[in-house]
């Protein structure tokens, strides 16, 4: 390695020597007055903690949140944070309202306050810009009367500001920026012990003021990976009850499940994704709500299958705060091409909603409704479908939404059970055995049917069933289908021109029979507890009145 020669290394040197003193002459009087102003702050701001005793404005910060909030407020002890350009509160605590519970309403380990340097340096005043807390615990309670336990947070602001002012009263609280970041609520509503608990939950609120109209936004996450979020202006506060504050603001909601979120019950039946796009409208009395609801892989039974393709609902609904009953006056339900109207009233009690509405839904094409039917727990005959025809229901939906009761009448139209012969199942029946013949049809024709339903939790209850097979008779009849898929049917045949058996048999309304067995194997039984002659006697008129029972139960 090659080693410089002295006169190169002195070079060297000099060329890394210390700036002399004339060389800081030479840098312009304005830019040493600057960084020399510069040096002199920070050194000054990293002394405050020395020369201000922050916990002395701990009094005038309590009050302030007390007063905005309505409620005790304590904190802990206060830290200036010089990177965050304000203050560190320890160990927030707001009170709940002791009707509600005796323990603390909000929780937080820290409350950073964002203040102005120059008054707290210069004359050691107090300016807040910005209280943010960050991750509290957060519990939100509703009692048996629908009242909420923050409902009279920020009412004693209000009620002063609604009071006259004189020269000496003071003004209405209001503070520059109100945050509340990465929550953790819990829900309960009582007298129900269950809690449900969401997460991510952020409040933003700027230029808060109980007197005037305010800017807000509100987000959280759901349960299930869903999220909610609403953006808009609310105020001036309700003097009395906080959630009375008249508000405009638009509503997004993404993947909520209505049962993992804990709006519903496991065992109401009612599952699926929905997501929701509306704008509410309060003046603090009455809510005017308008959106659309998309919902996917939504069943409406508890052995129901997902639906394959979305369901939307365009609606419209007006809400009275105090009543907490709605009114739905525009509710329109597509699903590919069926179609349906909804309508009525519901009320939100805080025990479950209730709802008091109408369906209606006329004319819907069977083949469009052959993928739905799954997901209203219909199951047909294994290996059979319909085919064709239409399908018109009208229903009244009542109760609680976890114990639905749904009446009304269906009606279906020219269509066709294909892959399922009534005569397969009839032939081995003592007196319609000799119905075989070399002709199997793959499927039963209905010219219409009626039925009046009732449908619960515990059966769906069918009445005034009336089919019609083209020119052959009809079949009157009522029974249940049961939660599991079991069938208890009484029906009656009659068959055209076949008065000699109908009298032989003594069955004034028909060939009484029984259908047992499950929706996907149903197994069929002539019923002789009203018969008078012996199934031997009959059985020669059964073989003359043969070729048209075949028509009956199979073509």
């Amino acid at each position: 390695m090659r080693i410089p020669p002295k006169e190169e290394l002195l070079r060297l040197v000099r060329k890394l020597r210390m700036p002399r003193v004339e060389d800081l002459k030479r840098i312009p009087r304005k830019v040493q007055i600057a960084a020399a102003v510069f040096v002199l702050l920070v050194l000054i701001i990293a002394s405050l903690p020395l020369f201000i005793d922050v916990n002395r404005f701990l009094p005038e910060i309590d009050a302030q949140l007390t007063a905005a909030i309505g409620r005790p407020v304590t904190l802990n002890s206060i830290s200036i944070n010089l990177f965050e350009g304000g203050l560190v509160a320890k160990d927030l605590s707001i009170a709940d309202d002791p009707a509600f519970s005796g323990q603390p309403f909000l929780q937080a380990k820290s409350l950073d306050i964002t203040v102005n340097f120059l008054p707290l340096l210069l004359e050691k005043e107090l300016a807040v810009r910005k209280f943010e807390v960050v991750k509290p615990s957060i519990q939100l309670i509703q009692n048996a009367a629908g009242k909420w336990n923050f409902s009279t947070i920020g009412t004693g602001a209000a009620n002063q500001a609604a009071q006259p002012q004189t020269t000496t009263s003071a003004p209405a609280i209001s503070v520059g920026h109100l945050q509340i970041s990465d929550a953790e609520v819990t829900v309960q509503t009582q007298p129900s012990t269950a809690v449900h608990v969401y997460d991510k939950v952020n409040i933003e609120v700027k230029d808060f003021s109980s007197s005037s109209q305010f800017p807000f936004t509100f987000s959280a996450q759901l349960p299930a990976g869903g999220s909610i979020k609403l953006t808009g202006t609310g105020g001036p506060l309700d003097p009395v009850d906080n959630t009375l504050t008249p508000l405009t603001a638009d509503l997004t909601v993404t993947k909520l499940n209505p049962v993992a979120s804990g709006f519903l019950l496991a065992r109401s039946g009612l599952d699926g994704v929905l997501d929701v796009t509306a704008h509410l409208a309060s003046d603090g009395k009455t809510a005017q709500l308008d959106g659309n609801v998309t919902g996917n892989k939504m069943r409406f039974a508890l052995k129901g299958a997902p639906m394959p393709s979305p369901v939307t609902v365009d609606f419209s609904t007006t809400y009275t705060l105090t009543s907490m009953q709605g009114q739905i006056t525009k509710g329109s339900i597509k699903a590919d091409s069926v179609a349906a109207t909804v309508g009525g009233t519901y009320l939100l009690k805080p025990a479950g909603a209730e709802v008091h509405m109408n369906l209606s839904a006329p004319g819907m094409s069977i083949n469009a409704l052959q993928t739905l039917m799954p997901a209203f727990g219909v199951v047909l005959p294994s290996g059979s479908g319909l085919k064709g025809g239409t399908l018109s229901a009208s229903f009244t939906i009542d109760g609680p939404v976890d114990d639905l009761v749904i009446v009304g009448p269906v009606d279906l139209k020219d269509t066709e059970l294909e892959g399922f012969s009534l005569m397969s199942k009839l032939e081995s029946l003592p007196l319609l055995d000799k119905l075989k013949s070399g002709q199997q049809s793959s499927g039963t024709a209905i010219q219409s049917m009626h039925a009046d339903i009732r449908m619960t939790q515990p059966q769906l209850e069918t009445s005034n069933i009336s089919a019609v097979v083209p020119s052959i008779g009809d079949a009157t009849g009522s029974g249940v289908i049961l939660p599991s898929g079991a069938l208890d049917y009484q029906m009656h045949a009659r068959i055209n021109d076949l008065s000699d058996l109908t009298s032989l048999l003594g069955a004034k309304n028909g060939i009484p029979l029984n259908i047992k067995g499950t929706t996907s194997d149903p197994s069929f039984s002539l019923d002789t507890s009203g018969m008078k002659p012996s199934l031997s006697s009959a059985t020669g008129a059964a073989k003359n009145a043969g070729g048209k029972l075949k028509g009956l139960f199979g073509h």
